[in-house]
């Protein structure tokens, strides 16, 4: 079943940018520790160690991690939206946020940098199959969910 407080717990405490958060939960602090490859220089969206050790770990395979908006400054001037998108993915993230900072040829320019990772064989395809899944998923629930309560 879905349940949409584990989508918002994602959005609005784990993937923001690890460090500029507000006080994170206990869970993320001790999975921080844990973690210890985590680093506050990088969104917690690009962050392997954050995704997989942390939320997966927390919220189990099923749930759909959702990264935070790849048009900030930090992550623009640092790894461009399409390099970002392509980290975000290596790192777990299944759907990802693009901001309304973000130009018209934005998805092109992802769909671009996704395709030449996957050829150069930096981005398996096999994540972004599995990325596409949970979304899928998350959609099919929610549709559903929705009806049921339109009808109820």
């Amino acid at each position: 079943m879905y349940a949409p407080h584990r989508v918002a717990a994602l959005v609005d405490v784990c993937l923001l940018p690890v460090g500029r958060t507000r006080r994170p939960p206990e869970w993320l602090r001790r999975g921080l520790e844990r973690a210890g490859a985590v680093t506050v220089d990088v969104p917690a969206a690009l962050s392997g160690p954050a995704v997989t050790e942390l939320l997966r770990d927390e919220f189990g395979e099923g749930a759909v991690v959702i990264s935070e908006p790849l048009d900030t400054d930090e992550v623009v001037e640092g790894w461009g939206v399409p390099g970002a998108a392509v980290l975000a993915w290596l790192s777990g993230v299944d759907l990802l946020q693009l901001g309304p900072g973000c130009g018209t040829g934005v998805r092109e320019a992802i769909r671009t940098a996704a395709t030449r990772a996957v050829a150069d064989g930096d981005l398996p395809l096999s994540r972004l199959e599995e990325a596409a899944a949970r979304v899928a998923r998350l959609r099919r629930e929610v549709c559903r969910e929705a009806s049921a309560n339109t009808r109820g």
